[in-house]
């Protein structure tokens, strides 16, 4: 599993849909959005957890919910953090950490980015994850991405499908 992990304008999609080219045998998909229901959440852990490891994924529950419900005020699942670890070690996915380092407001067409406060938040959080997550590189393998240096995100990506097909 490839998962394509950072706020809006970070260049997800437009990766996501290169690599989609470039594996045709796995599938691109988004998260599904917010955790909506004690329901949503136990099927879309069980498929995380045991469904087709081959998915270039437009972010994940078990990154995005811990960056927008401490932003948004949402509680987590009571076991969010110890599911989040167990997929780590299961599913071992590659993150490619997709945060952009200016935000231009005018550029955004999600209503969302509506003040620099908010964009602020979810940036610190997408990196704090980031950073924390690139200190257990053991269990949760990841590289950071911008256009300067997509030939290393291609080869950690070749390499990760590579081992995993």
């Amino acid at each position: 599993m490839i998962i394509l992990e950072g706020p809006d304008g970070g260049g997800k999609s437009t990766l996501q849909a290169l690599l989609a080219k470039r594996y045709p045998k796995w599938k691109a998909e988004h998260s599904g959005g917010p955790i909506k229901s004690s329901e949503d959440y136990e099927t879309r852990s069980r498929d995380l957890m045991d469904g087709d490891r081959r998915r270039i994924m437009d972010r994940c529950m078990f990154i995005s919910e811990g960056v927008y419900a401490p932003v948004f005020d949402r509680a987590l699942p009571p076991d969010y953090h110890q599911r989040a670890r167990l997929f780590r070690v299961m599913v071992r996915p590659l993150v490619v950490w997709c945060l952009p380092q200016n935000y231009n407001l005018e550029d955004q067409s999600n209503p969302a980015f509506d003040t620099p406060e908010y964009v602020e938040k979810i940036r610190k959080r997408h990196a704090l994850l980031a950073q924390r997550y690139s200190l257990e590189k053991t269990y949760w393998p990841s590289v950071d991405f911008d256009w300067n240096n997509l030939e290393v995100i291609l080869r950690s990506c070749d390499l990760h499908v590579e081992i995993n097909s």
